[in-house]
Parts: structure tokens; C-alpha cells; sequence
């Protein structure tokens, strides 16, 4: 009787365990790539702070300006900023007041959370200013025009070189091998140990 108890008792925790080592599986991903962004260097850090910011701010420049330019929303909140006079100002203009000020702060201070935060912004003032970098290199305004590519060509190598600094390869190499190949985590751990000690 005692022994037909104990083999039930066992059974019937079982389940249990074996779904806290399935959770440790799911999260274990997520927990590990936080891991390796902790590791990184301040310099490597704030690139891929600058590199989301920058992608972000990209991506919804040129989608606000696709509904400015072909009026999709005719009375919506979206327009162009044009003064009295009748002078249009480009976003460019944000971006470059937005780096000089970032550029200042950074030299600034050395304490690692501002860096961190002005990487935040720094990003957001990359986007305003390469979104219209094909105005700026040309003085004329051909963000429409066919030469108007360039400026989505000067976003990706940008991208490219903050993505490259940002994880480089020791990085992708350990989070390749912990998607590939994932592990417990701690608390799934002790779980799978009690499990197999109580048997």
C-alpha cells in the first residue's frame, strides 16, 4: 500500500514539473539575450540604443510623409510646416539642432546612464537628418524624385555600421548558440532537481 502511494504521489507531481522545465525552455531565449546585452560594453550599448531609435524614427518619417505627399488623409493631422512667409521647413532642419545638442551632451558629461539616454535621442535626430539626406547632399528638394533613393541608401549603410559596432561578432555567435540550443534557466532548474530527488 505504501508503495502504490508513493508511485502515485510521484505521478501525480510529475506533470507539474515537467510544465515549470517547459517554461524555463520559453523564457530562456529572451532571459539570455538580456544577458549578452548586459555584457556589451558602454560604446557597443549605446549604438544599438542609437540603432532602434534611428530605425523607428525612419520608419514613421517616411510613413508620415507617404501620407502628407499623396494625401491620404486630406483632413487628417499630418501637413507640412510652412511658415507666414511661406518657407517650408524640412525635418532635416530638427535633426541637425537635435545633434548639435546631443553632441554637446555627450561631451559633456561622462556618466554612463546619460550617454545612454542620449543615444535615445541621437538616434531620433540620425533619422530626421539622413530621411532627407538626398536634400542636403543636392540643395534641392528630390525626396519624391528618383535621386530622392539616395537618402534610403545613406539610412541602410548607417544601420549597417551601428548593427555591425552594436552586437559584433562575439555576440550573434553566443546568441545563435542559445536560440540553437536553449538551456534552463534557474528556476526551471531546481524544479527539474526536486523532481528527479523526490523519485
Amino acid at each position: 500500500m505504501v508503495d502504490g502511494h508513493s508511485s502515485t504521489s510521484s505521478h501525480s507531481h510529475e506533470p507539474s514539473a515537467i510544465s515549470h522545465v517547459e517554461d524555463g525552455l520559453h523564457v530562456a531565449g529572451p532571459v539570455r539575450l538580456r544577458e549578452h546585452y548586459r555584457r556589451l560594453d558602454l560604446g557597443r550599448r549605446v549604438a544599438l540604443r542609437a540603432l532602434a531609435a534611428f530605425l523607428i524614427t525612419f520608419g514613421i518619417l517616411r510613413m508620415i510623409t507617404a501620407i502628407i505627399h499623396f494625401e491620404l488623409f486630406p483632413h487628417g493631422p499630418f501637413r507640412n510646416l510652412v511658415t507666414a512667409s511661406g518657407l517650408h521647413v524640412h525635418h532635416l532642419f530638427w535633426g541637425i539642432l537635435l545633434l548639435m545638442v546631443t553632441g554637446f551632451a555627450a561631451l559633456a558629461t561622462r556618466a554612463e546612464q546619460w550617454h545612454l539616454g542620449i543615444a535615445v535621442v541621437f538616434g531620433v535626430a540620425l533619422g530626421l537628418t539622413l530621411d532627407e539626406f538626398a536634400l542636403w547632399l543636392r540643395l534641392a528638394d528630390v525626396y519624391w524624385s528618383p535621386e530622392g533613393i539616395e537618402s534610403v541608401k545613406a539610412a541602410a549603410a548607417a544601420a549597417a555600421l551601428l548593427a555591425v559596432y552594436a552586437f559584433g561578432q562575439p555576440f550573434w555567435h553566443a546568441a545563435a548558440r542559445d536560440l540553437a540550443h536553449p538551456t534552463f534557466t534557474m528556476g526551471s532548474r531546481r524544479q527539474h532537481r526536486s523532481r528527479h530527488s523526490g523519485r
